[in-house]
């Protein structure tokens, strides 16, 4: 399985792993946050869990409010030109609470 626009590397899953990545997107898949750069990274033998404690601690340890974090996260993604950032955050951001019409006025 192919990720967009990735050309050479494979959407990792919990079944075509072993180890300590397979115990990591067993989780995150059970959780559903198996998120495509996740799953990409996923690949190495050992950055998926040092990744997945960053991640961890951006979006879930801080102490800014979730809605708060993605408009921020979608603005700068935004303002970067960042497609693939902006379109793996539109769920989060709503699951977060942000409107589409907060999304609208961002982009």
């Amino acid at each position: 399985m192919k990720a967009r626009g990735a050309s050479r590397l494979a959407l990792r899953s919990a079944e075509d792993t072993s180890g300590k990545n397979k115990t990591i997107l067993a989780a995150l898949e059970d959780s559903g946050e198996d998120l495509e750069i996740l799953r990409l990274i996923a690949n190495s033998p050992t950055l998926l869990y040092p990744m997945v404690l960053m991640a961890n601690a951006l979006m879930k340890l801080t102490t800014l409010p979730p809605e708060d974090r993605e408009v921020v996260v979608l603005w700068l993604a935004r303002r970067a030109s960042h497609s693939y950032e902006w379109d793996e955050h539109v769920e989060l951001s709503r699951k977060a609470g942000v409107t589409d019409e907060q999304r609208a006025a961002v982009r």
